[in-house]
C-alpha cells in the first residue's frame, strides 16, 4: 500500500481513496484471515456512533471494491 489516501490496485496503478476507505482498507489488511462483523468495523473506522448503519457499511465496501 503507498502512503495515507492512495493504494495500489487495478492495472492502471495508483488508487486515490477517501480518509475512510483508507482507513478501512488498512483494517481490513491487518486482519486478513479474520471475519469482522459490521459492527465491529464500523465502530474501528467511523467511531461507536455508527454501529447502527450496516447498510452503510455494504455501500461503502462496494465502493471501495470497484475502486481497487
Amino acid at each position: 500500500m503507498a502512503g495515507r489516501g492512495g493504494a495500489r490496485g487495478k492495472a492502471s496503478g495508483e488508487v486515490h481513496l477517501a480518509p475512510d476507505e483508507f482507513e478501512l482498507l488498512v483494517y481490513l489488511a491487518r486482519r486478513l484471515e479474520r471475519v469482522v462483523a459490521h459492527r465491529v468495523l464500523l465502530r474501528a473506522v467511523w467511531r461507536p456512533n455508527s454501529t447502527e448503519q450496516p447498510e452503510y457499511l455494504r455501500a461503502f465496501i462496494d465502493q471501495l471494491r470497484k475502486k481497487i
